[in-house]
């Protein structure tokens, strides 16, 4: 496994900085970004970058999640209500993670990549509401629907490392009557404590290299805020369909490591 030195310092505080700009712009996770380019770059194994990407998960939502709250976007009895099955998800998820092959993750990984992309360029052809929205706008439905999704979103998100936003968002918005942006900012304080449940897994496993799980963390931090200032003027549906299509190809090539590793 490669170690944090000064030669490769910059790339993951750079790596860390691309995952936090573009998922901010593009409204993923980082998550998303940042596992893949752990281990298809830097060849760091599957274990220790889900536990890497759960720590900078933990950081962004905790910086979104206090800007969310100012702005009055987020609904705090929904969020605390789904984050008792959610965070049940991710205990469960993250026990799971340390009973299975760092290979077997690879290829789920991947596997749940093309979904994603999918959701991404659907997204790219849709044009942004106008207009602020208030908490009194809507009416919750569907809370069981919505309990049962997030226990597998707590699950996904300790098994892989991503938030599990990915998840929670269209099921909210589409099942539960949920304006977008609510559901975006209500996702986004809940994945924190979501991470937090199944960090302390990786962490009893020694899966989370404190060194460069650091320089990572201040690299999306530092690239979360830039891409949500950057993102305020900028809509590109293009560049949203260009990542669709880049997420498919570091799919193929997730699921190729994954079923290589397996087979030797």
């Amino acid at each position: 496994m490669n170690t944090l030195t000064a030669q490769n310092l910059h790339w993951f505080l750079f790596s860390g900085a691309a995952a936090g700009f573009f998922g901010s712009i593009l409204g993923v996770g980082g998550g998303i970004i940042l596992v893949p380019l752990l281990v298809l770059v830097f060849h760091i194994p599957m274990h220790f970058a889900i536990g890497t990407s759960i720590m900078t998960v933990i950081a962004t939502s905790s910086m979104a999640g206090t800007f969310n709250l100012e702005r009055g976007t987020v609904n705090i009895r929904l969020g605390m209500v789904l984050e008792v099955a959610t965070a049940i998800g991710a205990l469960f998820g993250g026990t799971l993670a340390g009973l299975v092959r760092g290979d077997v993750l690879t290829v789920v990984f991947g596997g749940i990549l093309p979904p994603i992309a999918w959701l991404m360029w659907r997204k790219g052809n849709e044009r942004r509401p106008a207009g602020p929205i208030s908490e009194t706008d809507y009416q919750m439905r569907r809370l069981p629907l919505a309990m049962g999704m997030s226990l597998g979103a707590g699950t996904v998100s300790g098994l892989l490392g991503i938030g599990g936003g990915i998840i929670k968002v269209p099921v909210m918005t589409v099942f539960c009557g949920i304006p977008a942006k609510i559901a975006t900012a209500t996702s986004t304080f809940m994945i924190g404590v979501t991470a937090v449940a199944s960090a302390f897994l990786y962490f009893g496993r020694g899966q989370v290299r404190p060194a460069m799980t650091a320089v990572v963390v201040l690299g999306v931090l530092g690239g979360s805020a830039t891409g949500t200032q950057v993102a305020k003027r900028l809509h590109s549906n293009h560049l949203i369909r260009l990542f669709a299509v880049l997420l498919s190809l570091a799919a193929v090539q997730m699921v190729y490591r994954g079923i290589k590793g397996l087979t030797h």
